[in-house]
């Protein structure tokens, strides 16, 4: 899957619930850990 298409579901998620504080911490955490996302994408 695409991390844009997680990104995105991540933001609509966040929007429907009001959350904006919340989602800008997780949008900061798939920035940290984004070398195990590519990893975890192409190895799969």
């Amino acid at each position: 899957m695409p991390i844009g298409v997680i990104a995105m579901a991540l933001v609509i998620y966040y929007q429907q619930i009001g959350q904006f504080g919340q989602a800008a911490v997780v949008w900061d955490e798939i920035a940290l850990d984004g070398n195990l996302w590519w990893i975890i994408i192409i190895s799969a």
